[in-house]
């Protein structure tokens, strides 16, 4: 196995950008999981697949190689660990403590990647001085939507009885607030000492000792293409 399975998703999305702690503690926390999914019992039935959708896939988009969907997606979004890489299906599980332990990591790298996502959000530009004077400081503003419909936007499309309506623009949605439970969670993956203290307190849960062996079949035959479409 190569490195880059295991960048995190940041740094596979901007090369350029310099290796951070929180980029360290979510490699470590990929090759963790990594080992698990291919050494363990767990409810994945084609262990082989799952690690190259999961791990080994990538997206090549204007000439450059970036994270895969499965990864990137589990990661930043509040998804679950599921048996199918990426998608929608049963809740990965493997024995309790690891489930517990690799739920609450998930979930706080989920959290840094929401903080910094609010955090790095441009600024709202400033009132003009005659706005601002009409506004009292503890009055509460209302934003209202004023639609203005059309019928002739709509066009009948040519031997089919459907109308057709061009895209509409819509504006990204601003990044959603950070709780303080995703604002305590996100120090897990901010922080090596949080990081080894919550690692100590999953060692001190009873495990179940289970067989310990390479769920890949030595005649395992890759299910994916590599590599740009040419």
């Amino acid at each position: 196995q190569g490195t880059w399975q295991y960048m995190s998703v940041e740094l596979l999305t901007n090369p350029e950008k310099a290796v951070e702690v929180p980029d360290d503690l979510e490699s470590f926390f990929l090759v963790l999981l990594y080992y698990a999914i291919r050494y363990l019992d767990s409810n994945i039935n084609n262990v082989g697949e799952y690690i190259e959708s999961f791990f080994d896939s990538y997206t090549f988009e204007d000439g450059a190689y970036t994270a895969g969907h499965a990864k990137s997606n589990t990661m930043k979004t509040g998804h679950d660990l599921t048996t199918k890489a990426g998608v929608a299906s049963q809740k990965l599980r493997f024995n309790p403590p690891l489930d517990r332990l690799f739920n609450t990591l998930l979930r706080s790298f989920q959290a840094a990647y929401k903080i910094r996502e609010y955090d790095s959000r441009p600024p709202m530009p400033p009132l003009s001085s005659e706005t601002a004077s009409k506004v009292a400081p503890t009055t509460p503003v209302k934003k209202t939507l004023k639609v203005e419909y059309d019928v002739s936007y709509f066009k009948l499309q040519p031997d089919v009885n459907t109308y057709y309506a061009p895209p509409v623009q819509m504006e990204e949605a601003a990044p959603a607030l950070p709780t303080e439970h995703e604002r305590n969670l996100a120090i897990n993956a901010n922080n090596h000492i949080q990081m080894m203290m919550l690692l100590m307190a999953s060692l001190q849960e009873t495990w179940s000792a289970g067989e310990v062996r390479d769920r890949i079949p030595a005649d395992y035959k890759s299910c994916h293409e590599f590599g740009p479409v040419v």
